[in-house]
């Protein structure tokens, strides 16, 4: 059975953590995916892969954020409890990787939804052929 263009095209998308850390575009695998830490390109600056019409909004982000905020804390109070660190340090520690999870945690959601829609298009285009 002969394998179609667009089969050709998903068989070579990268890894969506490896999409996630270094934004890489799904068709072209520039690192473009990405304008700012956490938030898409509105198209692939390499291949011209308009990003935006798979992006369907940042609605479910905000869920992303809390989950992330309820572990950060639920972390932040079990450490201080057993370590005790003075406030100062607890503090800035917390901010730094509370702000590091956030960002990681959303570039890791994005790519995953940006990929599986990227994916699910191709195969509409396979199903039409």
């Amino acid at each position: 059975m002969p394998k179609s263009a667009s089969s050709e095209e998903k068989k070579g998308l990268p890894g969506v953590t490896q999409a996630a850390l270094f934004g890489l575009c799904p068709r072209c695998h520039g690192r473009t995916l990405f304008d700012a830490p956490a938030s898409i390109a509105y198209r692939c600056k390499a291949c011209g892969l308009e990003f935006a019409q798979f992006e369907r909004g940042s609605r479910a982000s905000s869920l992303i954020t809390f989950a992330v905020a309820a572990v950060m804390i639920t972390f932040a109070l079990v450490a201080d409890s057993s370590v005790q660190l003075p406030f100062w340090l607890m503090g800035s520690a917390a901010v730094v990787v509370t702000i590091a999870t956030t960002l990681l945690a959303l570039r890791f959601f994005k790519t995953m939804l940006l990929m599986a829609r990227y994916e699910r298009s191709l195969e509409q285009k396979d199903h039409e052929q």
